[in-house]
């Protein structure tokens, strides 16, 4: 009795600082005001559950527990939001798996690899759905409004995959083939496997590359209406805004300026009437000093024509002609900017 009193003692004291290690500790030593976690409840929750349960039962709810921690504490103490999330990505792919191998070599052979590979799963899923089941979330537009949280998780997952394969195998020719694998994918991770994934659920494309003819009536700068076909000639490279963003605005300008003197012409295209065009999007355009012609668009049309995307500020489409060859972020410009230079390709 005296014994399972202690491991129920030290599974709650560890339990316990997991829990408070980031919203709480992390923040005070950091100076910042303490702030639970929105899930920091059903955590405790889980946790009051464990005490009563059997040891491999506790170690499946403290690991259930552990990514959540693991992401928010790297998330301050490396001030990882002024990084961009290519690198973010490939920094904890790789402290992800390292952690899930320490770990799987810490209970081996209690608890089989796999198993912590789905209450790891399981944990994603939660830290996706909860919102949604607890809280009361709208689910309207659930898989684009969470585009960045699906994509970041699944390519976790697929991470933790190899990484799990990888430590289960015992063939030394296979381990070693794996392990190639496993190094190329933390970097394919951040510049390749997630931005595809989330680029597929807000733009409809993984690569950023489409082909659809588009009917869509626009005021020129002048304020003449006239049909996209008739405006846009040869390659026509656009950026839909919403708010005209200065960072993205100037990248798009500076886009524009490396392709000077080529044979494809830049403008933007305002969505007219989403947040007030005289009272906010021309004092805004003229304050920016923009250069480029200025569209204009009808929300509703826009919304309904294939350049719609779920994406809340800028975005670029590149025309051929009346169809939409292309359809990605605007912040960076450099996947457009290698998509333009290869259609350009004499």
């Amino acid at each position: 009795m005296r014994t399972r009193n202690k491991r129920t003692l030290i599974f709650l004291a560890t339990y316990l600082f997991c829990l408070l290690l980031d919203p709480v500790i992390l923040n005070w030593l950091l100076g910042r005001d303490v702030e639970l976690w929105r899930d920091f409840w059903c955590y405790l929750a889980l946790g009051v559950v464990g005490c009563f349960c059997k040891e491999k039962a506790r170690h499946f709810i403290l690991l259930f527990l552990l990514p959540d921690v693991i992401l928010d504490f790297l998330q301050k103490t490396l001030s990882w939001r002024f990084w961009e999330d290519t690198y973010n990505t490939v920094v904890t792919m790789i402290l992800f798996s390292a952690f899930f191998i320490l770990w799987q070599t810490s209970v081996r052979p209690r608890v089989n690899v796999w198993q912590n590979f789905a209450v790891v799963c399981l944990n994603f899923l939660f830290l996706l759905f909860a919102p949604y089941l607890l809280y009361g979330s709208s689910w309207y537009n659930f898989a684009t409004s969470n585009s960045y949280f699906i994509a970041t998780y699944s390519t976790y997952a697929i991470g933790l995959f190899l990484t799990s394969a990888f430590y289960s195998v015992r063939l030394r020719w296979l381990k070693a083939g794996l392990l190639g694998v496993l190094c190329l994918y933390f970097f394919a991770s951040g510049f390749l496997v997630a931005p595809a994934i989330r680029d597929k659920l807000v733009f409809g494309t993984f690569t950023g590359r489409t082909e659809e003819k588009v009917s869509l009536t626009l005021k020129t700068p002048d304020g003449k209406e006239t049909d996209i076909k008739d405006a846009f000639h040869g390659y026509h490279v656009c950026m839909v805004s919403h708010a005209l963003n200065q960072l993205p605005t100037k990248k798009f300008e500076g886009l524009a300026g490396m392709f000077s003197g080529r044979p494809v012409e830049f403008s933007i295209l305002a969505a007219e009437s989403f947040m007030g065009l005289e009272e906010k999007f021309l004092p805004r355009y003229r304050t920016l000093h923009v250069q480029l012609p200025l569209y204009t668009v009808d929300w509703k049309a826009l919304r309904a024509s294939p350049l719609h995307a779920e994406h809340g500020y800028e975005y670029i489409c590149i025309f051929k002609n009346d169809t939409l060859i292309y359809k990605g972020k605007a912040d960076p410009t450099d996947r457009a900017a290698r998509f333009l230079a290869k259609e350009l390709q004499p």
